[in-house]
């Protein structure tokens, strides 16, 4: 991990990334205020790097996700696993394109930030190896 004021567009989208919990627990409340409870008993917001922002929505054992009750022109199912199901609605469309894959931009912009340097020591190391050389051959005594 590169160390923070390096870089100030790293800087940036570290700082984005520590938000992202306070900003999907806000996205989380207008969700839930819009969802009928008796259907959907408990709604999560989640980021997967490269899946982007998806609703989760737990499942019971009788209930299917196209059964949740939710309408398939506002939410579109993803994908599901036994335990949740995991829906898009417009709110994370918008989220994935103004947001986008965050992580992946942060992991991008860190390696770039490592191969600058690098390119800057290599020849140096060179340099570095020729002075060790010399002194080494020097008498100290």
């Amino acid at each position: 991990m590169v160390k923070g004021g390096l870089d100030q567009t790293l800087d940036e989208l570290q700082d984005q990334y520590r938000e992202l919990p306070s900003h999907l627990s806000a996205v989380v409340q207008r969700l839930a205020s819009q969802i009928d409870s008796t259907t959907v008993k408990s709604i999560n917001v989640v980021y997967f790097p490269q899946l982007g922002f998806l609703i989760t929505i737990p499942l019971a054992d009788s209930i299917v996700p196209p059964d949740l009750g939710l309408d398939p022109e506002l939410y579109t199912l993803q994908f599901a696993t036994e335990r949740v199901a995991y829906y898009k609605d417009e709110e994370m469309r918008h989220l994935d394109s103004s947001i986008g894959d965050i992580y992946g931009e942060m992991v991008d912009r860190e390696v770039e930030l490592i191969r600058c340097v690098i390119e800057q020591v290599l020849p140096l190391r060179r340099q570095l190896i020729a002075y060790s050389e010399t002194f080494a051959e020097l008498d100290w005594y």
